[in-house]
């Protein structure tokens, strides 16, 4: 630490108050930086994965992949931080974290790889958790509503319908009746797949595709 007196005077030789100013010289570079996947392994189905790890506290904790900043984060008093990654594509990935003290001072973690793999296919032998059928005239519609009781992956399917259907959960839509036969392995249906957080309320709407009419079963399974 360097502590620094400054003091102005005049051509008379008047000096004023002294001022003080003390200055921190820090050539220390920080504690190497630590990085995995959240939830350890080096495979996951998510396309925003998250990291985690250890750094100097306080610094600054940047994702990288090779030269690239993704994103940064700060570290916590304890020394830990938890970073998100951008949305990637399925493949294989190469990260490492930098850690950046307020000199300026920087490490960079191990490079970690992980690979974005595709979501295995959905359960349709899983047990039915909650059902709705009846009738949709052409050009109408059926809607409802699920709070999900747990969280996890969740199939809304119309596999056991008697006609070709469009189905729209909270957004993510399907109407494409040959992706829906080749799931359910036979008739005209379609199926949402969504990762679902326990409590949440989900809209579900079901229409005939084009102007497609008949019944309808509604069944969604955890799988």
């Amino acid at each position: 630490v360097w502590q620094f007196r400054f003091v102005a005077s005049d051509a008379a030789g008047n000096e004023s108050s002294a001022a003080t100013s003390s200055v921190t010289l820090d050539t220390v570079s920080p504690v190497t930086p630590t990085i995995q996947l959240t939830g350890g392994g080096t495979t996951t189905t998510d396309t925003t994965p998250s990291f985690s790890g250890t750094a100097e506290a306080g610094s600054l904790v940047e994702l990288r992949s090779g030269s690239t900043v993704t994103v940064s984060t700060t570290a916590s008093v304890s020394g830990s931080y938890s970073i998100t990654a951008p949305t990637l594509a399925i493949g294989n990935y190469s990260f490492s974290v930098r850690s950046t003290d307020s000199a300026g001072n920087g490490t960079t973690s191990a490079t970690v790889v992980i690979t974005v793999e595709q979501i295995s296919g959905p359960d349709y032998g899983a047990p039915v958790v909650w059902s709705r059928s009846g009738q949709i005239i052409s050009g109408g519609s059926a809607q409802y509503s699920w709070i999900a009781p747990s969280s996890g992956w969740v199939i809304f399917g119309t596999c056991e319908s008697g006609f070709d259907t469009t189905l729209d959960v909270a957004g993510t839509f399907n109407d494409d009746h040959r992706q829906g036969s080749g799931f359910c392995g036979y008739g005209l249906a379609s199926y949402v797949r969504l990762q679902v957080n326990s409590g949440v309320t989900y809209a579900i709407t079901l229409r005939g595709y084009g102007l497609s009419a008949g019944s309808y079963i509604i069944e969604i399974r955890y799988g």
